[in-house]
């Protein structure tokens, strides 16, 4: 199983592409407030490039639970694990 720094680690370069800002440096606390181009749209964009990045899909309640990238994390670690 994947430790939640090795996901955390994964998504660095998700997160560089979708809001194109390579000084974004990710913990688990960092939310949409952290990230200026952090928006609705940003969001679609970034559950579908981590859905591609880990080869999961998110449900639609999951995605509206995910309030910062701990969240994320932890469901995506759950997803690969069952698969």
């Amino acid at each position: 199983m994947k430790s939640e720094l090795d996901i955390l680690s994964e998504l660095q370069p998700v997160f560089d592409d979708v809001f194109g800002d390579e000084s974004v440096r990710l913990s688990a606390d960092t939310t949409s407030d952290d990230i200026a181009s952090w928006d609705s749209v940003a969001h679609v964009s970034l559950i579908i490039a981590a859905e591609t990045q880990f080869g999961i899909m998110f449900d639609p309640d999951e995605i509206m639970d995910m309030e910062n990238v701990g969240v994320l994390v932890s469901t995506i670690q759950s997803k690969i694990a069952d698969a």
